[in-house]
């Protein structure tokens, strides 16, 4: 499934207000740059502005010189915000490869090579041109930052990684932002100094910056009340931010002071409540609904709470350092702080999320945010919208192409078998996914379930053109799996018998179905067959405005004429 990619998670964090500049925290970092040190861990629990740090660090260098270089031009600095579908390494690929590209590298990781990756194909073997080409001497130094490393949970995105920071070019420098530390080789890395760590004891504000910071949010504390503000919170920045926005409320200092005992999570519970208690009741509801969004924009969020002011609210938010987050110089996309997103969620009653939900399934939907509705359509335990959706995103030309196949089976493994053994269409394309995965047997499975309801259905009534278009869909896959078996008379004849049926107007899957006959013919032997039919399917899903089918194709016209010896 080809998503659109979210290019906000290639960007720096844009600058915010009322940022304490920590010059001290920018030494070590900038030293492990200089010194040659292969990757730097900023390593803390959430609520310790680690993200910010980092984003400040690097507006820092502007206006400096790395060493080995001719000037600033000469190096890039990438940023990837991490999210939990990143985990499936295709997407993780295909995000690192654009990343590069938009950096206007000489060369990048081929998206082709990654969208034919397989268990088969080692991925030390995909990345070893692309970082040969990091070491020569005309390419710019770069540093990658991995923001929010700790929702990978995929151990070969980690082996990604590690083989990056093993067979590291000196012009790369990694920089991981995460929650808690990677299964990587760390202690060989500082054994040989190759590591630089910023931990939470560095992280927390000293007292000098407690008072900055206290300044920033437009404070007036006594010195003494500013540093036992710090040591109660330990120097916890989200812990000091939500004690500021509980002062202003005209709350006396030393009887908050007093009440502020105990764990961070006390701290968060205790002054959450002080500052969601002090907001007018319409703003606590819109903090509230919208604050079951991952990520969210004006639109996203008038759709959700039935305003048309959301945009101006967001500002003031902002303004106001109320846990808002930007996600683009544009201000267009934000989010909310991980902690205080999680207190808000428990606010409202579940009913009311599974209808707010359906709301943000609707808007995603329309503007073709493809993941998130589905996200937003199983948070809705709703077992048949989130089928529907699912059918609706698997069925879509636009959105059917690269296939994030992980992702895709989670969203099939996140319903209930009978859901989906009901549904043909479903059934169907679900059998597409596996079958690209490589897990044949179990789409054959799938494929066999689905054939069986539509034949059924086409015995006891006149098949029309959805029916038609179902068993044509079936008959091309079908035939897919058969190739790979060896079968190639049986597959050419499912695949014949399976356009024959498809009704006219179909572009796209007669596409599917030509690129299936020319895999057919390829493996027969007979390659100006395959050539033809591989430059129809091309043409068919031109036409059809399917893209991805029509650079496979004519990528597979140009592996039949290698093959051929025709090299022009």
């Amino acid at each position: 499934m080809q998503q659109k990619l979210l290019y906000t998670k290639l960007q720096i964090p844009p600058a915010r207000p009322g940022v304490v500049r920590r010059q001290r925290l920018f030494e070590p970092i900038s030293r492990g740059l200089a010194t040659g040190r292969g990757m730097t861990l900023v390593s803390a629990p959430a609520g310790y502005g680690k993200s910010v740090l980092v984003a400040e660090w690097l507006r820092s260098l502007e206006n400096q010189v790395l060493p080995g270089t001719a000037n600033q031009t000469d190096r890039r600095i990438i940023w990837f915000s991490l999210e939990a579908g990143d985990s499936d390494p295709e997407r993780f690929l295909s995000y690192l490869a654009t990343a590069f590209w938009q950096n206007e590298f000489d060369y990048a990781l081929e998206i082709k090579g990654i969208q034919d990756w397989n268990d088969f194909l080692p991925v030390e073997q995909l990345l070893t041109d692309w970082i040969n080409s990091l070491l020569q001497p005309e390419q710019p130094s770069v540093i990658l930052v991995f923001d929010d490393y700790h929702r990978i949970n995929e151990p070969l995105v980690h082996r990604i990684v590690q083989f990056l920071l093993d067979h590291r070019p000196p012009q790369l420098h990694l920089i991981l932002i995460t929650r808690e530390d990677p299964p990587l080789s760390l202690s060989r890395m500082r054994a040989n100094a190759e590591l630089t760590e910023l931990r939470a004891s560095d992280l927390s504000f000293t007292s000098e910056e407690a008072s900055e910071f206290i300044q920033e949010m437009h404070l007036d504390l006594k010195p003494d009340s500013v540093l036992s503000l710090t040591e109660r919170t330990e120097g916890w920045i989200a812990g000091l931010q939500l004690a500021a926005l509980s002062l202003r409320q005209n709350r006396n200092a030393e009887a908050l002071l007093e009440d502020l005992k105990g764990s961070h999570r006390y701290l968060i519970d205790y002054l959450m409540d002080e500052v969601l208690n002090a907001q007018p009741d319409d703003i606590r509801l819109f903090l509230c609904q919208t604050a079951l969004l991952r990520r969210f924009t004006p639109g996203l969020c008038d759709a959700l709470t039935g305003r048309d002011d959301s945009r101006s609210l967001l500002r003031t938010f902002e303004q106001t350092n109320l846990f808002l987050i930007p996600l683009d110089e544009q201000r267009e996309w934000f989010r909310y702080h991980h902690l205080f997103t999680d207190c808000l969620r428990k606010e409202l009653p579940m009913q009311e999320q599974k209808l707010l939900y359906r709301k943000a399934v609707r808007w995603c939907a329309d503007q073709d945010l493809f993941e998130e509705a589905v996200t937003y359509a199983l948070a809705t335990a709703d077992d048949d919208l989130a089928a529907d959706t699912i059918e609706a995103v698997l069925n879509n030309p636009r959105a059917w192409s690269s296939g994030h196949l992980s992702m895709l089976e989670g969203w099939l493994k996140a319903l209930p078998d009978a859901c989906i053994h009901c549904r043909p269409s479903l059934l169907t394309v679900a059998a597409r996914a596996l079958s690209l995965a490589g897990k044949f047997s179990q789409a054959g499975i799938l494929l066999e379930r689905a054939e069986q309801m539509l034949f059924a259905q086409s015995a006891s009534e006149t098949a029309g053109d959805d029916l038609n278009l179902l068993l044509a869909q079936a008959g091309i896959y079908r035939a897919a799996i058969t190739t790979v078996s060896g079968q190639l008379e049986a597959a050419r004849s499912q695949v014949l018998q399976a356009m024959h049926r498809l009704p006219p107007g179909y572009l796209h899957v007669k596409a599917r179905g030509l690129d299936t006959l020319a895999m057919i013919e390829e493996q027969a032997g007979c390659l100006d067959k395959a050539e033809a039919h591989f430059l129809e399917a091309a043409a068919c899903a031109i036409s059809a405005g399917v893209a991805y089918l029509a650079i496979n194709a004519l990528c597979e016209v140009a592996v039949v004429r290698l093959t051929q010896g025709r090299l022009n």
